[in-house]
């Protein structure tokens, strides 16, 4: 096994919580507060529901926190739509298309139950069927299917070549979903059947009105994820701030942070609900043998009892083995707000270097009071209308929105190849 190999494992070892622990997601998000935003999701949907010949009262929307592009319908009628999808389609009618497709699913009788994984695959193929129905007959372009599905799949294949992967194996679909490119060869089919009668309705596009309702909307990671600010990461609702290694590469997942430096080192951040007790008995008797159980765990250098930012807490030193590999982890348990957060730095032995920055990194870590942490941004859309000598290749590149900012300007904006943008058009950027 190379040494990603190993790390792969002791990363998933170290960010499990312990048994029985109820984990509190540091990227969790909940209900986006904006009742203007969700007021209009609502108002579109109703406009679908009446399309479907279903009653309004039995269905809600909500705007769920999260940076994730996604969209499902709950068993009780409520439809759930993420402002990260919000982010990525460009006009009412998108979002339109991305709300019937739910509602096709609750009308046809989908739900977690489905027996196969080809069942499962064919309900997304139904939905999508059923959602430009109601598209078509609520008065909005049912090309609209098309333009959403060819921005899924842009952003999966842009995702999967900054992650290193093969770009051709993204929107291939996995066991229960069909691939995006089949979706997308069906709803270009399908657009023959639903515009020959006139059924399209009067190709409405409502692309102002849905700029208009998402403009200054949170972008990516926000208070409720966390969010790097300047070199720190900082987490307004949290309370608290660090400051990740320079040149480390920052990941922001559900349930942990990592930073990812050179030579494998990495810094991992998590959190479990505080026990009582001292952070070093907690450190000995709690989380090195949850290590322990899925690696081989040495000598334990420590407890150190110690303050970090003001706050109790404690710092060890472990050696760990996974086959012919060898790490240390240098650990730090940090007690604040009802949780003991859990640093875990991890580097080869002799790599004196990953050793003191990580070292810094934990030492970082500090409480925000309540004005630091509103002091402290996140990222959110603006829209910006096109004027004369605007230079649009700066602007792009000037979102601070890290690699590939272009790439990922055209895709909020659905821009293909081939398309300009010309005075007077109105865009998305993102910006403090």
């Amino acid at each position: 096994m190379g040494l990603r190999g190993a790390l792969a494992i002791l990363l998933a070892v170290v960010v499990t919580q312990a048994a029985g622990a109820e984990p509190a997601p540091l990227a969790a998000g909940g209900v986006y507060r904006d009742a203007g935003l969700t007021a209009y999701v609502g108002r579109v949907g109703g406009r679908l529901l009446d399309a479907a010949g279903l009653q309004r009262r039995d269905w809600r929307f909500e705007v769920l926190d999260s940076p994730e592009a996604n969209a499902f319908v709950l068993p009780d009628g409520e439809i759930v739509i993420t402002r990260g999808m919000l982010a990525l389609v460009s006009d009412e009618a998108e979002l339109a298309v991305v709300l019937a497709h739910e509602i096709g699913h609750a009308v046809a009788g989908h739900g977690p139950g489905l027996a196969s994984a080809s069942a499962r695959r064919s309900a997304e193929l139904e939905a999508d069927r059923l959602g430009m129905a109601y598209v078509a007959r609520a008065g909005y372009d049912a090309t609209a299917q098309v333009d959403v599905l060819r921005t899924l799949l842009a952003s999966q294949e842009l995702e999967t070549a900054l992650s290193g992967d093969d770009p051709r194996r993204a929107g291939s679909g996995g066991r229960d979903h069909p691939a995006l490119a089949d979706r997308l060869r069906q709803a270009a089919r399908g657009l023959a059947g639903v515009g020959g009668d006139g059924a399209r309705g009067d190709g409405a596009r409502g692309r102002g009105a849905y700029l208009a309702a998402i403009d200054g909307m949170v972008f990516g990671d926000g208070p409720a994820q966390g969010f790097l600010h300047g070199r720190s990461f900082v987490h307004p609702e949290l309370r608290f701030a660090f400051d990740p290694p320079p040149g480390y590469a920052v990941v922001n997942a559900p349930d942990f942070i990592a930073a990812n430096g050179p030579r494998t080192a990495t810094m991992l951040l998590d959190s479990v609900p505080d026990p009582g007790g001292d952070p070093a008995t907690y450190l000995v008797r709690g989380w090195v043998p949850e290590i322990a159980r899925g690696v081989g765990a040495g000598g334990l250098d420590g407890p150190r009892p110690l303050r970090i930012g003001g706050l109790p807490a404690a710092e060890a030193r472990l050696s760990l083995a996974n086959g012919g590999s060898r790490r240390l982890a240098d650990l730090t348990v940090i007690r604040y707000r009802g949780r003991l957060y859990r640093l875990t730095g991890l580097y080869e032995p002799g790599d004196a270097a990953a050793a003191a920055a990580l070292a810094r990194a934990a030492a970082s870590f500090r409480p925000l009071s309540r004005g630091e942490a509103a002091a402290a941004p996140p990222l959110r859309i603006r829209i910006h209308r096109i004027a004369a000598g605007d230079d649009v290749k700066a602007m792009a590149g000037g979102m601070p929105i890290g690699a590939a900012s272009r790439a990922r300007f055209d895709l909020i904006n659905g821009l293909r190849p081939g398309r300009s943008l010309r005075v007077g058009d109105a865009i998305k950027l993102v910006s403090e």
